[in-house]
């Protein structure tokens, strides 16, 4: 299921202490929402001309770019029309589920912009998501429309990051984690943030942002876009509670890198990130393997479901 809203932990967390106020945008560089005919959803700018968001979002409008608008998050009189998509070759849900929106005028310098990290993200860092949309409790599921322009976040732990996962055919650039409960209970193992930190995307989300913040420094950097759910349990429908799984796009893979410098014609910007402590990979290795045959199961039921009439709705 494509990801829509930023999920709270349980009480006493709240989807209203996850908002983040307007004058709090210069510290989501490039957040904005991409509105296409089939709704909101969420979008980053990584240059003046150049969204970045998911193809299930915006890669059907390429016949017709003007339909698709980027409104900036904190700068909502600066929103710009697309001219042109372009979408990472090889797209088959959720697998390189990418597409960069050119502007038809470039955006005020006054918007920030994001930079992508230098290097490569590896299982166990630590990330940032943000989105627009509905939200919940962990314990209880999703419980709240979205409100127009108001966005969430919350955090999470890139579980697994690679090119090929058990069960999906397509090879693709893929980054995964699980929304662990207070316990840390979710099936992809190691620990949870806290309940008052650990999220999971929900309605609305898909194309939105996935940051880190490197230790010591102020400016978050980009390394990925959020694009679908799934549930842990094979053949089930995403339930957005706790153990349920997250899905990106890694945007740190050298092939996506490589495709985004020549998309947005060399104007990608890029920042390296401060050395980072103990490597937090290492704790993953033990569980890594039971990891990938849980992911196989839960997107090989996804695709019995979709054989029988089911879809990946907005």
């Amino acid at each position: 299921m494509p990801a829509h809203a930023l999920m709270a932990g349980a009480a006493p967390d709240s989807p209203a202490a996850r908002v983040i106020a307007p004058s709090q945008s210069a510290e989501w560089p490039g957040l904005g929402q991409v509105i296409t005919p089939g709704g909101r959803f969420n979008g980053v700018a990584i240059s003046r001309r150049h969204v970045l968001t998911a193809t299930h979002v915006a890669g059907g409008h390429g016949a017709l770019p003007t339909l698709v608008r980027f409104i900036p998050f904190g700068h909502e009189a600066d929103e710009r029309q697309a001219a042109r998509i372009a979408t990472l070759p090889g797209y088959a849900m959720p697998a390189n589920d990418l597409a960069v929106i050119e502007l038809a005028t470039p955006l005020p310098r006054n918007v920030p912009v994001a930079r992508l990290m230098r290097g490569t993200l590896n299982a166990g860092d630590v990330i940032d998501l943000v989105g627009a949309g509905a939200s919940g409790h962990g314990d209880t599921g999703l419980q709240h429309d979205a409100s127009p322009r108001e966005f969430r976040w919350g955090r999470n732990v890139a579980d697994l990051v690679g090119e090929h996962v058990p069960g999906v055919p397509t090879a693709g650039h893929f980054l995964f984690y699980d929304f662990d409960g207070p316990q840390g209970n979710g099936v992809l193992g190691g620990p949870t943030l806290g309940n008052p930190l650990e999220t999971l995307v929900a309605g609305g989300d898909s194309g939105g942002p996935i940051y880190v913040r490197p230790r010591g420094a102020s400016e978050r950097l980009l390394v990925g876009i959020s694009v679908a759910v799934i549930s842990p349990v094979s053949g089930e429908r995403p339930r957005f509670t706790f153990g349920s799984l997250g899905v990106g796009t890694d945007l740190t893979a050298p092939a996506v890198r490589a495709w985004l410098t020549s998309v947005t014609d060399g104007a990608l910007q890029e920042a390296s990130p401060q050395p980072r402590g103990p490597d937090s990979a290492t704790t993953m290795v033990a569980v890594l393997g039971l990891a990938l045959v849980l992911v196989a199961l839960a997107l090989a039921g996804w695709r019995r479901h979709a054989q029988r009439g089911g879809r990946w709705p907005g």
